[in-house]
């Protein structure tokens, strides 16, 4: 763990542990208290959103711009994906050997390791305005650039099994700028993610239709948006008149390196009308939670999913 030190002389080391103290108390305190309620917890009671882009340079800053544009929806940009650890740590808990009296218990509780985890993407994404925009949220989530690989992607939709997928992707890999600022990598190795990562994303796009969608950024336009915006977020009476590009040129684009408590609106000369996000919904309906429930206990292991194994196929309920 990596702990901040004051500027004053002869306390570093008391305050790496003060600060460590805290954390794992907070963590023993979100156990204890929230352990209760976590295996009883809906895992499809908020729309989650997640942009995903296969590598950097795909785009995805630039839809994470547009779809801030929309009041009621709350997406955080990257976290340097620290969910791969949760996912880690959930792999090693399933696979766990009870049987060895070393090692003796009982199975992970799975329920709640979902509920403990969109409980930690919840606090990621509304932070310290977590009280103030709660209430208010319609859609949540975030945008990552680590996240489009198999495993990855079957731990996010087994701990958000309602969630909305974007996919930012790139068909054209030849020249296009790979140097900037936190891009500097072996511009071939770059490419052969663009391919690696694209692929993937098409794979689950072709068998989550009505759940996800793929941006390229070769073809961006207001179109694709719109599209995403009515029919895989039910949102009405609102429209993209145009698109707030950022970092299409190999530019890193300097924001605020946090958010005012005090925004309260957001400009939007992208869009026009009213946005009737009220009644948007994405939870599936009972029979389908059933269904998708018992298909989940049957699966032993997530893997890319052909068509005729995976029929949980989220309904939007339109917005009024």
């Amino acid at each position: 763990m990596r702990c901040a030190t004051h500027a004053r002389r002869g306390r570093p080391v008391v305050h790496c542990v003060m600060v460590a103290r805290v954390l794992w108390t907070y963590v023993f305190a979100l156990v204890a208290v929230g352990g209760a309620v976590a295996s009883r917890c809906d895992l499809c009671a908020e729309n989650w959103l997640f942009i995903l882009g296969a590598g950097g340079r795909t785009g995805s800053t630039t839809v994470l711009t547009m779809f801030r544009q929309l009041p009621h929806v709350e997406l955080a940009g990257e976290h340097w994906g620290i969910l791969e650890k949760q996912r880690e740590m959930y792999s090693t808990l399933s696979r766990l050997n009870r049987a060895p009296s070393a090692f003796v218990g009982y199975p992970v509780d799975k329920h709640a390791f979902a509920c403990d985890t969109q409980e930690f993407v919840k606090n990621l994404v509304l932070g310290t305005e977590r009280e103030r925009l709660q209430s208010s949220t319609r859609v949540l989530g975030f945008k990552e650039i680590r996240y489009a690989s198999y495993p990855m992607l079957g731990f996010l939709l087994e701990m958000f099994p309602c969630a909305r997928f974007i996919f930012t992707i790139r068909d054209v890999v030849g020249d296009v700028p790979v140097t900037a600022y936190g891009f500097r990598h072996d511009p071939s190795a770059l490419r052969a993610q663009w391919v690696r990562e694209r692929s993937v994303a098409r794979t689950i796009h072709s068998n989550f239709t009505q759940t996800t969608a793929v941006f390229s950024v070769d073809h961006l336009h207001v179109d694709a948006f719109n599209d995403v915006l009515h029919t895989l977020l039910g949102v009405t009476n609102c429209s993209y008149n145009g698109i707030m590009s950022r970092n299409l040129r190999g530019a890193i684009t300097q924001e605020a390196r946090q958010l005012s408590p005090h925004r309260q609106t957001r400009t939007d000369p992208a869009r026009r009308g009213h946005v009737g996000s009220r009644s948007t919904n994405l939870v599936l309906q009972q029979q389908q939670q059933q269904q998708q429930q018992q298909k989940e206990e049957e699966e032993e292991e997530w893997m890319p999913p052909p068509p005729q194994q995976h029929q949980h196929i989220h309904q939007v309920v339109p917005c009024g």
